[in-house]
């Protein structure tokens, strides 16, 4: 009986982690709201904040599609560049808009893959 009961536990706990990895992790309404995440992003992190929010996500597209894709899409929705960076392997873009600020680090993870994180305040 005692078997059972442990193979039962057993079970259900690896039932529970296994929903958790396949769980994804939503994109904050505040960024969904201001900024579209780029196709084909796996979301690792997310959290919402009075001030503003913030995401974190994978893509396998180059680190420089992904920053030049966040710089025409935001311009075109009437965002300025204040700063942009580019070093060998992770850049930042820092837009602003009316009160609201938008930054958007990419770098190259250990898989190869680029992993960007938009913040997302109030000025």
């Amino acid at each position: 009986m005692k078997l059972k009961v442990y193979a039962l536990i057993f079970f259900l706990v690896s039932l529970c982690f296994a929903s958790m990895a396949r769980a994804e992790v939503e994109v904050p309404e505040k960024i969904k709201k201001v900024a579209p995440i780029y196709e084909g992003a796996k979301v690792v992190q997310s959290m919402q904040f009075e001030e503003g929010a913030q995401t974190t996500y994978e893509v396998s597209a180059e680190r420089k599609e992904v920053v030049k894709f966040y710089k025409d899409t935001m311009q075109k929705k009437g965002w300025k560049v204040v700063m942009e960076m580019n070093m060998e392997n992770n850049s930042m873009l820092n837009l602003t808009k009316d009160n609201l600020t938008l930054v958007v680090n990419t770098s190259v993870n250990q898989k190869g893959k680029t992993t960007v994180h938009l913040i997302l305040q109030n000025k």
